[in-house]
């Protein structure tokens, strides 16, 4: 058993802010999210650049696919062959660049969990980073809110 009288918390906190885990984790995210976003460029990049013969592969497979099936399904592979054909546009047209240019905010500081009150906690309550949903919704993975939803 161990002399020291602090409490666990007092000393993950302490052990967490010796160790700089906070920017360690912020620096890794921001690599992350550079990472992705060098690979969503590329993706583009090529897609640019091989646009018409990817195009023209898909209009001769499902070709193919509308003769072999005797036209039976030709509804259903059009469907499919405008979504590849408008999911290659999307990537093709979009500029994958970051959105925000300012630093991140720095975290406010969580309270003590004896300040907490055990009911404040809610489930459907999410705060997000102003800039992570920015970010998002300019690369269309979500879409822009409403008041009042």
């Amino acid at each position: 058993m161990s002399k020291d009288d602090t409490p666990i918390s007092d000393q993950i906190k302490r052990a967490v802010d010796d160790l700089e885990l906070e920017a360690k984790v912020r620096e890794a995210a921001v690599a992350a999210e550079d990472a992705v976003l060098r690979g969503l460029e590329a993706t583009g990049s090529y897609l640019r650049e091989h646009r018409g013969d990817i195009e023209g592969f898909v209009d001769r497979t499902f070709g193919a696919i509308d003769r072999q099936t005797g036209g039976r399904y030709a509804d259903h592979v059009e469907q499919v062959r405008g979504q590849i054909f408008a999911g290659v546009a999307s990537l093709a047209d979009r500029a994958w660049g970051p959105t925000v240019t300012a630093a991140p905010a720095e975290p406010a500081e969580l309270p003590a969990p004896e300040d907490v009150p055990r009911d404040a906690a809610s489930t459907d309550d999410v705060d997000l980073h102003a800039g992570f949903v920015a970010g998002a919704q300019h690369a269309g993975v979500i879409g822009a809110g409403s008041d009042g939803a």
